[in-house]
């Protein structure tokens, strides 16, 4: 049974690239990209909003309607 590293050492033949180069590279690959990435970070940071805002419009409902009713003798 062998291991799933094997023959994964450097060779001679390894190109030697800087970060720098390399991150250049692949925003040269997103780029056309970028309208799509653009609308896909908005609908995330959207839908964060919203899933962040529901819960505290709800607790100040709550809040609200325990108040209007603290006031009343009704109970």
């Amino acid at each position: 049974m062998g291991f799933i590293m094997d023959g994964l050492d450097a060779e001679d033949y390894d190109r030697k690239y800087s970060d720098r180069e390399l991150v250049r590279r692949i925003i040269g690959y997103f780029k056309p990209q970028a309208p799509r990435m653009a609308a896909v970070a908005a609908a995330i940071l959207f839908t964060s909003f919203l899933n962040t805002g529901i819960p505290i419009f709800i607790s100040d409902s709550l809040d609200t309607l325990v108040a209007r009713n603290s006031t009343t003798d009704d109970l």
